[in-house]
This record gives structure tokens, C-alpha cells and sequence, in this order.
């Protein structure tokens, strides 16, 4: 993690970088190929998590109803996608949306559209795609959360409630996603995590196209570091923004909360011992959040930057810089 963080603020060939200070980061502020990764990135999280987690949330209420015959099958064939291959499944969905494909064949055939729709060219439709194929394949994984989530309410709240004329939408509002709070919670967290993180569908199914409409941070770093002439400094450098992101959207929700409890606490310890100060209390949850800080950086930032040794224990970028060692560095 350190040795990551100093490398943020070098530039250079990787066996022979130099301290470039913060012309990286300055660097992200020019570079439109991060811009656009960013909206991208972004875009998907914005539109495709709440998508998905009200399809999920949705179809665990229909099969949480015990009338439902052949639940079973209905929840396997749901979640299925989730333990499909991702390589297997982006080729299929590749070929499904191809422009002699599947779908547009079928629109074609029921009128829908006059001519096929360019899911792999066009940039607007390229989105749609990578939408789709998220949604499709996370979908059922969430929906095993909310699930079993509701399996734990207890049947005789629904049973007052329909006493008292509840419809079953009101006992979804008012009974269901309150009891869900905690879980609801839980996979926006893990789905924002994933898409900030997206690098799979997008680089198997679009390769970032059509002209970097569809590419995202991840997928920008993995071209810093392999495909493009290495420059591990940059990389690092867009490892940490993404880093940045997801330790503060995993701490945001809690901080009232941990405001209020800590209120609380000072309040109790004040009263139970007069002669502790405050400061003390502040100073243990001041180390509290550095040390949740430094977790959730670490464990992001491995699963973000693309660094790891080989068998021989070289260094796997030292290779990469000598297949394009030729080239001019940025």
C-alpha cells in the first residue's frame, strides 16, 4: 500500500522511475480519456445499481409468496447468471447483440426497428449493452439477500397488517423495506463497490469502444499498465481516485449514525465518570476511523491495482516496459 502510494507520485519506465510529485494527479485533470472513464464509471452506477436492486428487491417479493408453486426452480434459473463464467458469459451476450444477432433479429421480425441497432458501435447503444449485461448477471445475486432477508420477517407483522386493510403494496412500503433497511444497505454498499471496480463486461464484450464510449477506471488503469506503454506511476495514481471513492461511499452512510452514537457514549461516560474528558473519547474514535480508513484502502486498492509478481518473483510490469520500452513516455 505504501510502496503504491509512493509510486502515485513517480513517472518514468518502471525500472527506472523518478519523482514526478503531483504532475500525475494534475495530469488527470487534463487527461479526456480519464474524464471519460470517470463519466463512465459513474454513469453505470448511477443508472445501473438502482436498476438493479428494484429488479431484485421486486422479484424476492414474488417468489416470498408462499402460494407461488415451483419457487425452487424460479430462484435457481434466476440466480444461474450469477455463476456463469464472465469471459463465457460477455461472448454470449456479444453474439446475442451483434449486428446479425439474436435480438436485433427479433426486433427486426416484430417490427419493432427498420434497420439493426449497432449494440457494439454506436456509443449511446454500447451503454445500453453493458447495462444490460450487469443487470442481467448481478440481479439474481442480490435477490438472494433481499430473499432470505424476508424469510426472517415474521409472518404474523403481514397477518396485522392485513387485518388492519393493509393492500399489499402498503405492507411492501411500510412492512417489507423497513424490515430490509439493513440489507438494502449492505448491497448498495457491495454493488457500488463492484461498479467502481467494472472491468470484465466491459473489456470482453466492448474491449471500452466504440472510440472509449464504454471504458471505466479499472479497465483504463489495466490499458496504463499492460496495454499502453507501462506507466505504473499514472495507474496508481487512478487506483487511488477510485480508492478515494469507494472508502468514502462505504463510511458516508455511517457517519451520522456514529456522530450520534458517539454523542451518546460521551454523554454516558461524562455521567459514569466525571473526571474522563472528552477529548479522550474523541481521540479513541479519531483512531477508530483512521484504522477503518487504512482496511478499506488496502483491501480496495488490491482488488484495483493491477500488480503482482510472477513465479520467478520479477516483477510482471518489468515485462511489460520491455515490449515497449521503444516507445515515448507521457
Amino acid at each position: 500500500m505504501v510502496l503504491a502510494l509512493i509510486t502515485s507520485f513517480q513517472s518514468g519506465p518502471p525500472v527506472n522511475m523518478t519523482f514526478n510529485g503531483l504532475g500525475n494527479y494534475q495530469r488527470m485533470l487534463t487527461d479526456a480519456t480519464f474524464k471519460k472513464a470517470f463519466f463512465n464509471t459513474f454513469l453505470y452506477l448511477l443508472v445501473q445499481v438502482p436498476i438493479m436492486l428494484f429488479l431484485a428487491l421486486f422479484i424476492s417479493n414474488l417468489l416470498n409468496d408462499k402460494k407461488l408453486k415451483y419457487k425452487g426452480l424460479f430462484r435457481t434459473a434466476i440466480f444461474l447468471p450469477c455463476i456463469t463464467s464472465m469471459v463465457s458469459y460477455s461472448l454470449i451476450m456479444k453474439s446475442l447483440f451483434s449486428q446479425s444477432g439474436l435480438v436485433n433479429n427479433l426486433l427486426l421480425g416484430i417490427g419493432m426497428i427498420d434497420t439493426p441497432i449497432g449494440w457494439l458501435t454506436h456509443p449511446i447503444w454500447a451503454k445500453v449493452l453493458i447495462i444490460l449485461s450487469i443487470t442481467w448477471r448481478w440481479t439474481g445475486y442480490n435477490m438472494i439477500f433481499f430473499l432470505s432477508g424476508m424469510q426472517n420477517i415474521d409472518s404474523e407483522i403481514y397477518e396485522a397488517a392485513s387485518i388492519d386493510g393493509a393492500s399489499k403494496w402498503q405492507q411492501f412500503i411500510k412492512v417489507t423495506i423497513p424490515n430490509l433497511k439493513p440489507i438494502i444497505l449492505f448491497t448498495s454498499i457491495t454493488s457500488t463497490i463492484g461498479t467502481l471496480q467494472l472491468f470484465d463486461e466491459v473489456q470482453n464484450i466492448t474491449g471500452g469502444g466504440p472510440a472509449n464510449a464504454t471504458t471505466t477506471l479499472s479497465q483504463y488503469i489495466y490499458n496504463l499498465s499492460y496495454k499502453f506503454t507501462p506507466n505504473f506511476g499514472y495507474a496508481a495514481a487512478v487506483s487511488f481516485v477510485i480508492v478515494a471513492f469507494i472508502v468514502y461511499i462505504v463510511d458516508n452512510p455511517n457517519e451520522s449514525r456514529r456522530r450520534e452514537s458517539m454523542k451518546s457514549m460521551v454523554e454516558k461516560e461524562t455521567i459514569a465518570h466525571p473526571n474522563v474528558k472528552k477529548q479522550a473519547l474523541g481521540l479513541r474514535s479519531a483512531i477508530g476511523s483512521a484504522l477503518k480508513y487504512t482496511a478499506l484502502s488496502i483491501l480496495s486498492f488490491i482488488s484495483i491495482f493491477p500488480f503482482c509478481l510472477d513465479d520467478s518473483g520479477n516483477d510482471e510490469y518489468t515485462r511489460g516496459y520491455h515490449i515497449g520500452k521503444n516507445k515515448d513516455w507521457q
